[in-house]
């Protein structure tokens, strides 16, 4: 069996967390991916929706990861995503 933490090393595990969770903020915003009528990505909607989330009080975007639009779109698409979202943000 294994040791049992001491109250001292338990506490330092939740404050090396919660230094974690201040780095990448609280609220985490799966954001979706806006495609044009022909399909393919729109770029400039993306722009504008990645800066709502953020002007709302989102910490963060997850980008192409939850949503379910990742397995429909190439590399160079999600890479031009991530571009255009962070230039967006300003991050």
């Amino acid at each position: 069996m294994g040791e049992i933490p001491s109250p001292v090393s338990q506490c330092e595990f939740h404050i090396e967390r919660l230094d974690a969770m201040a780095k990448i903020g609280r609220l985490i915003t799966a954001m979706v991916t806006p495609f044009n009528s022909k399909g393919e990505v729109d770029y400039k909607q993306a722009q504008k929706l990645a800066k709502a989330l953020i002007d709302s009080g989102s910490d963060g975007l997850v980008v192409t990861g939850t949503t379910g639009e990742r397995p429909t779109m190439t590399d160079k698409e999600q890479l031009e995503l991530f571009t255009a979202v962070r230039e967006a943000i300003g991050k």
